[in-house]
């Protein structure tokens, strides 16, 4: 007789660093490869897991929401101590609860992701790994008027790392960007439902440049819309260490 299938939901946190991304690959270290070999290793049978969001290789995640299936039903508390008493320290399962059967991890209502700039002149060896080091001083409110372009729904084809052939919509939505500044650190919180394959980090360089002088808000309006877009790619693309997943809503 089959075994029923019993579904559950994570709450993962990550210090993406070491890590090829979220998603699976053969012959490299992911998140998802490393959380699947310890539930494996716990509960001695095969799992299938699917995230929420595709974090690029060395972003971040404090809120990666990760649906689990398990052809038996643990003891929550003592499956999620196991589970994380050998993960890698840089892994850690928050919280596990059961779903219903029909519940799409990828039908989210919101994503919230940071990006962190850090302006002081050196890099801080404590907190170099979750932030860009930008090395000058940034204008809160010229920055926000260049990232707040990108508000609305967009084509945004130049402003990723996806190809026509790959069958993506490329058009997205960004509901809110906010900026704001602690002391030599600015952050910058954008808000939408789905993002394209580097969109964010490409979005934060081009505005960048924008706000160097090295190119022009007209420059971001004109590579938003879909007919004036054609093949062209963006030459920039932000460290992905400054990019973290803080939050995710269903």
């Amino acid at each position: 007789m089959k075994e029923p299938i019993n579904n559950f939901l994570l709450t993962l946190q990550y210090n993406g660093f070491n890590y090829k991304g979220w998603i699976k690959q053969n012959n490299q270290k992911t998140v998802q490869g490393c959380l699947e070999k310890a539930i494996e290793k716990i509960s001695k049978t095969q799992c299938w897991t699917m995230g929420a969001s595709k974090t690029d290789a060395g972003v971040h995640a404090k809120d990666q929401k990760v649906l689990l299936k398990l052809n038996y039903s643990p003891h929550l508390k003592t499956f999620l101590q196991g589970i994380n008493s050998i993960l890698p320290k840089d892994i850690f399962i928050s919280s596990i609860k059961p779903i219903e059967d029909d519940f799409n991890i990828r039908k989210t209502s919101q994503k919230w992701y940071r990006y962190t700039i850090n302006c002081y002149e050196n890099k801080n060896p404590f907190t170099n790994l979750f932030e860009m080091n930008y090395g000058k001083k940034i204008n809160c409110k010229k920055i926000s008027k260049i990232m707040k372009t990108f508000v609305g729904e967009h084509y945004f084809l130049f402003f990723s790392n996806v190809s026509l052939k790959e069958n993506i919509n490329l058009v997205r939505k960004i509901n809110k960007i906010k900026i704001s500044k602690n002391k030599n650190k600015i952050f910058i919180d954008i808000f939408g439902k789905s993002f394209i394959r580097h969109q964010i980090r490409i979005m934060i360089a081009i505005a960048l440049k924008v706000y160097e002088g090295k190119m022009s808000l007209e420059d971001i309006s004109y590579n938003l819309i879909k007919k004036n877009v054609g093949n062209k790619k963006a030459n920039y693309c932000a460290d992905p260490n400054g990019l973290c997943l803080m939050k995710i809503w269903f």
